[in-house]
């Protein structure tokens, strides 16, 4: 039988995506160095239009592309486009959360594109690309979480992440088969420890199209032994899929458009909610905003964790909140020690910087994340 040989060409059908000319990159990299060299200076409408529609660059990477010259500074693009076009080593990670998700039982990896939205060169053209990598994001694009902390602060983060998604849109075939393989191995290097391996699909990004999404379930059917979970909002998108691989629990995520939104059954879908319990009132208005004015969650600066002052009074007013029942919420560590029950049994508060084992387990209903 003759080999099949994959031509690697850019595939539009993978994402939306939208050409950025050569002078709009260069202006936007100069603002990057700018803020960098300047925090303090203000301009806020443009700095939250740069958040929202274009792709993060780290600073120090446009420094690496940056040339003095006695005209002033210009850009390498040619040399920029060489950093994301590079293939990454490994599609497969162990970001510290899902170190911490770890249990006796079971190990953790993810996989990661860019929030909100990536860069890419077209190969085939040469053209710069930005990719819309959260389709269906909504009133989430303020809070990303990806937006902030080490997915942006560390710029071989931000680099790995553009390279995975560039080596997405350009050789897919390249990119499903390297991700499979490592998957498998993955699975092979635990058999001895007997722990499950579980993928975390786009810590940061979502589904990007419905072909990417084949592309995720096609892996989940090829790994059957292995679990996925994936956090989404794109909810017509899944429900829309006839016969769902046993081995993928999808979480759906509140915070995206309404018209994705209104899909979600809270008696019967698998669902997160960002907590966001941040007030600059004097007085508490919501029973969330009360749980950060009465202190019920606070932060310790010296071990640099969140921690329950009053877990209870926590547990009452998210229920109170959400409208659910205050006994089924669990704290992460207590679901830790908690048998596995039957499906959508419990909720789950998640503090920043603990575990994503909730969203990994089928007799967890809600997950509570918990920002600040």
């Amino acid at each position: 039988m003759e080999s099949v040989v994959y031509v690697e060409k850019f595939d539009p059908e993978m994402g939306s995506s939208k050409k950025i000319d050569a002078d709009e990159l260069i202006d936007y990299i100069n603002r990057v160095i700018a803020r960098k060299e300047n925090p303090k200076e203000k301009n806020s409408k443009m700095k939250l239009k740069d958040y929202l529609h274009m792709p993060h660059i780290h600073a120090s990477i446009a420094k690496k592309v940056s040339v003095t010259t006695a005209d002033g500074t210009t850009f390498d693009l040619d040399k920029f486009a060489g950093l994301i076009k590079k293939r990454p080593p490994a599609l497969l990670r162990q970001n510290a959360k899902m170190v911490k998700s770890g249990t006796d039982n079971t190990i953790f990896y993810n996989t990661s594109l860019p929030a909100l939205k990536g860069l890419v060169v077209d190969e085939d053209t040469g053209e710069f690309r930005i990719v819309n990598t959260c389709p269906s994001a909504g009133s989430c694009q303020l809070i990303c979480y990806a937006k902030h902390g080490s997915y942006t602060m560390f710029p071989d983060v931000s680099i790995s992440q553009n390279r995975a998604l560039n080596y997405l849109f350009n050789d897919p075939e390249g990119f499903q088969d390297q991700l499979e393989a490592e998957i498998k191995l993955a699975k092979a290097k635990n058999r001895t420890s007997g722990q499950q391996v579980q993928i975390r699909w786009n810590d940061s990004g979502d589904l990007l199209s419905p072909k990417f999404f084949k592309m995720v379930v096609d892996i989940a059917n090829n790994t059957p032994s292995v679990d996925h979970y994936i956090y989404t909002k794109e909810v017509a998108m899944i429900k829309e899929l006839p016969n769902p691989p046993d081995n993928i629990i999808f979480n759906f995520s509140y915070g995206g458009r309404k018209d994705q939104e209104k899909l979600i059954d809270p008696s019967k879908d698998k669902l997160s909610h960002i907590v966001d319990i941040r007030s600059k009132e004097k007085a508490p208005s919501t029973p969330l905003q009360a749980i950060r004015k009465m202190k019920y969650i606070d932060y310790d600066k010296d071990s640099k964790k969140w921690y329950y002052n009053n877990e209870q009074a926590t547990k009452q007013l998210i229920a109170q909140h959400y409208n659910i029942n205050p006994k089924t919420l669990l704290t992460i560590d207590e679901l830790a020690k908690t048998p596995k029950g039957e499906v959508g049994q419990y909720n789950v508060i998640v503090l920043p910087g603990e575990s994503d084992l909730s969203a990994s387990r089928r007799d967890v209903r809600g997950t509570f994340l918990i920002i600040h």
